[in-house]
């Protein structure tokens, strides 16, 4: 996965958000056609450290099985067209 920021003009600069704005992240999701994929590991150099323990929506296997349950959702909806 390659970031993206067309407001910032910023491409391949994943880490921008935490290093350079000081954002506190939790949850980064890249989407696809095919469904989607945490990505947050790619725009953090803290994810074991600070990331992991911001995590608290759902579990880290609640959160797996939601992905896989959109993952399947859009295969459908694509193998359908």
């Amino acid at each position: 996965w390659v970031h993206c920021d067309p407001c910032e003009r910023a491409f391949d600069a994943p880490l921008m958000y935490e290093e350079g704005w000081g954002k506190k992240l939790s949850y980064i999701v890249a989407c696809w056609v095919g469904g989607v994929v945490d990505v947050t590991r790619r725009y953090t150099r803290k994810f074991n450290t600070d990331v992991m323990g911001r995590r608290t929506m759902v579990s880290e296997q609640e959160l797996a099985a939601i992905i896989r349950n959109i993952n399947s959702a859009c295969k459908r909806v694509v193998a359908s067209l």
